[in-house]
């Protein structure tokens, strides 16, 4: 009796496409950095990743990378960023080798760029090249930018309460309540499947709700208090409203 046969899921780039679909897994042949690959077998990079990565990976060998096919390519993801004059935009805080030369965002004749908001004018073509590739942020520092926005096991109640200091809710109980604030986030995140991190701002929802347990507590008493928050990422609005119904025993 002849076995059933093996398929491989593949997913590839050529010329900036991306590819998906199955080949036989007989005739697959699988090239990869080792020491990348010991971090997740079972995830590929392209090559020109592979260096950076790496070297991530020996540095710190409990980072796992896994990438995320978005199925545009790159051209196609700045393109979209350029169709609109108001989409991509630079501080005019920085230098002039920044901005955008194009007719709808520089007046040649007044050596003058027009502001889109203020103190915000059009970026060029090649700045918005430079920010959007990843290949250019693949350092300590900037890595953390691509961190999984969804909740992983790793986000832990201490990691959140040092992201807290030196705010109020540092080392604090959620007034009325015998859990802590980190306690508080984590859960929230574990709940919703949401990253404290990326996704809460865990610093951003402390100063917004003040430095200290006095103005805190002001601020929970607040009829309007979900709201303040109106400006700011739904996540934050809601980690807000549920700390405010927590204070207010609703």
């Amino acid at each position: 009796v002849e076995e059933e046969p093996r398929w491989a899921h593949v997913i590839f780039d050529i010329n900036e496409y991306c590819y998906e679909g199955y080949i036989p897994f007989e005739v697959l042949s699988v090239s990869y950095d080792a020491n990348l690959m010991a971090a997740d077998e079972t995830q590929a990079f392209p090559a020109d990743y592979q260096s950076a990565l790496n070297a991530l990976h020996q540095a710190h060998p409990n980072w796992v990378f896994k990438p995320v096919y978005v199925g545009d390519t790159f051209d196609y993801a700045v393109g979209q960023q350029m169709a609109v004059a108001s989409r991509a935009l630079v501080s005019t805080y920085y230098n002039e080798c920044f901005r955008s030369m194009l007719d709808r965002d520089y007046n040649w004749q007044t050596n003058t760029w027009k502001q889109w908001e203020p103190g915000w004018v059009g970026a060029s073509e090649e700045t918005v090249r430079y920010y959007m590739d990843p290949r250019n942020f693949l350092n300590e520092n900037d890595i953390f930018m691509f961190e999984s926005l969804i909740y992983e096991k790793y986000q832990t109640q201490g990691a959140v309460e040092a992201a807290l200091a030196n705010t109020f809710m540092s080392n604090a109980k959620v007034p009325g309540a015998e859990y802590t604030y980190a306690w508080l986030f984590c859960w929230v995140g574990e709940k919703y499947n949401i990253n404290p991190f990326s996704s809460l701002r865990v610093k951003d929802v402390a100063k917004d709700l003040g430095m200290n347990q006095n103005s805190a507590n002001l601020l929970f008493k607040r009829e309007d208090f979900p709201s303040i928050n109106i400006t700011k990422p739904k996540q934050i609005c809601a980690l807000s409203y549920y700390l405010w119904k927590l204070e207010r025993r609703e």
